[in-house]
């Protein structure tokens, strides 16, 4: 754009490019932003990638996702980007994404699984939901209290898992 602006300034055309549904402009603001030294944060930067799964666009969920800084690459952010694929039924790169998350120690929460199980099921792979549902369980057993889960972690529940209490 070559105009230097706030982080408020930002936002307010983030906003205005979702509701237009303007994505590929969206992917340059928030480049740009990004650039200029502003974060988008992790609350945004999932509801952001999530909502552009909503839109079937998973190839800018995924520029959205790399222009973050590596500290923001989270449970939430991972799992917003899981849900993004498996909307738009690619499964397997939602699997890769998951196991990636996993790989790198960022650990799934009841968001996690209530994403994978949904949409393992709305895609027909309910076997493979059913391990998710089980490691779900498992989690719930081994947790004990709220307090041992990050903070990354409560917001990606906050966001994606309607059934548990913060």
């Amino acid at each position: 754009m070559g105009i230097s602006l706030e982080r408020a300034g930002y936002l307010s055309l983030i906003g205005l490019l979702i509701r237009s549904n303007m994505f590929s402009k969206l992917v340059q603001i928030v480049a740009e932003m990004t650039n200029a030294g502003h974060s988008l944060g992790i609350y945004l930067a999932s509801l952001l990638i999530y909502r552009l799964g909503c839109a079937r666009r998973p190839s800018f969920a995924l520029k959205i996702f790399n222009l973050l800084p590596d500290n923001h690459k989270c449970t939430a952010t991972y799992t917003a980007l899981i849900s993004t694929y498996l909307s738009a039924r690619r499964v397997n790169k939602a699997l890769e994404i998951y196991k990636i998350m996993c790989q790198k120690g960022i650990c799934p929460t009841s968001g996690t699984y209530n994403i994978l199980v949904a949409g393992l099921e709305r895609n027909g792979r309910y076997s493979e939901a059913e391990l998710h549902r089980k490691s779900k369980k498992n989690l719930h057993s081994n947790i004990g209290t709220r307090e041992s889960v990050s903070t990354e972690g409560k917001m990606c529940d906050l966001l994606f898992a309607g059934d548990v209490i913060l």
